[in-house]
């Protein structure tokens, strides 16, 4: 296992941004051994830093390990605004409180002429209960573009989490995937919170939500965020960003505990009541985008709307059907006939969607009515000498006829 560090040493924090002009500003961060790309290298020592190329623009994810900086500078207990409280232990690092939990640490976007660095100061972190994800161990499996932490046992009693982050190789997107198994006999209720804390700091604004205004509430399913201090301006320090919340089919959608652009404007936080079976896994899935402008960004954000567009956008890339299956913020469309798979009877057969009897065999190719009573079959018809009767009338009558010719031709 070969440590991976921070090219800019132990600060990250470099506030505002600074300019990079042409090719310099990508190539700044696509070169150099001390970067992990899409190679297999697992496992890799924490702390990691991911950089990922492309046509016009280039990002870096950087410092993926157990730090962050929550709640900001809140070194004991935070309380949202609804009365949920977390509990962190901090230790004082500079002029901030870092506390233990897993997550991506700070993001920066280079596009040909610019750089828009400090897009968090920590995000996709994850607490069960009141209590925080801290991954086991110091090394994470990194393969090609995806990480996926340890396992913590009994992060509340009977329930497993784990944590994986795929990084997109085609645009600056990072997804993120939690994981709860219940090792119980018994269903397990709990709510787990899935924060962050933006770089934007005090300045940061929601510049549109997926209901189209600058209002977060509870049907929004992603919105987008900046610096610039200005409604509709992208004029920004930081990058811009697009964060999710749930999408098309959820089962589960969250309640927003830490409003950013309000109060501790910095923080975000999605709490997400779940009830995870007996024995089973359930999963939450989460995206971030960075970006520069508002329009683009709110484009772009279409594609976190369903599984299907992110499918199409190839933001699922690695999850298995069954994966898809446990995530409970949205649902998928396996068999593409336009009903989501949790209404649909046959989620892998095209061709039918309702079993109304109950009998196993869909609507479509079941011999049944709309109400699905099985139909009678139809009345067999004598008419025109059908069937064993006509034929016997029918060889009767050429008997006759042949009787009275025989007698005509012995006269």
């Amino acid at each position: 296992m070969v440590p991976v560090r921070s090219i800019w040493g132990a600060s990250m924090k470099m506030k505002g941004f600074f300019r990079l002009r042409g090719a310099a500003a990508i190539g700044a961060i696509s070169l150099g051994p001390l970067w992990a790309g899409s190679v297999r290298a697992a496992p890799t020592t924490t702390a990691v830093n991911i950089a990922k190329s492309f046509a016009v623009s280039a990002v870096s994810w950087t410092r993926i390990e157990n730090d962050s900086r929550l709640f900001s500078n809140v070194n004991t207990l935070m309380t949202t605004s609804l009365g949920f409280a977390y509990s962190q232990t901090s230790v004082h690092v500079g002029s901030y409180f870092h506390n233990g939990a897993f997550g991506i640490f700070d993001a920066a976007l280079y596009t040909s002429g610019d750089h828009y660095n400090d897009a968090f100061d920590s995000t996709m972190n994850l607490a069960v209960g009141n209590k925080f994800f801290i991954n086991p161990s110091n090394s994470v499996d990194l393969t090609d573009d995806t990480l996926t932490s340890g396992t913590m046992v009994n992060i509340i009693p009977g329930i497993d989490a784990q944590i994986q982050y795929y990084f997109s190789p085609a645009a600056p997107v990072v997804r993120a995937l939690f994981t709860f198994t219940n090792t119980t006999s018994a269903d397990i209720d709990t709510h787990v919170l899935v924060t962050g804390n933006f770089g934007s700091d005090a300045a940061t604004l929601i510049q549109n939500t997926s209901n189209g205004d600058t209002n977060l509430n509870s049907t929004d399913m992603w919105y987008v965020t900046n610096d610039s201090g200005l409604i509709g301006s992208d004029d920004i320090g930081d990058p811009a960003l697009v964060t999710t919340r749930f999408g098309v089919g959820a089962l589960v959608t969250p309640v927003n505990v830490f409003q950013p652009g309000t109060g501790r404007a910095e923080d975000f936080g999605e709490r997400y009541d779940l009830t995870i079976p007996a024995g089973q896994t359930v999963r939450l899935l989460n995206f971030h985008q960075l970006g520069v402008s508002i329009a683009d960004l709110s484009d772009a954000a279409a594609s976190f709307q369903s599984l299907a567009n992110a499918s199409a956008a190839g933001h699922l890339a690695g999850l298995s059907p069954a994966t898809l299956a446990s995530i409970v913020n949205y649902d998928f469309d396996s068999d593409g006939d336009g009903v989501l798979n949790r209404i649909d009877a046959f989620p892998t057969d095209p061709n039918e969607f309702s079993d109304t009897d109950g009998d196993g065999v869909g609507d479509n190719a079941d011999n049944s009515d709309s109400n699905g009573i099985e139909d009678s079959p139809p009345a067999k018809s004598n008419k025109g000498g059908g069937g064993a009767l006509g034929l016997a009338v029918l060889l009767l009558g050429l008997l006759g006829l042949g009787r009275r010719l025989l007698r005509i031709n012995r006269r």
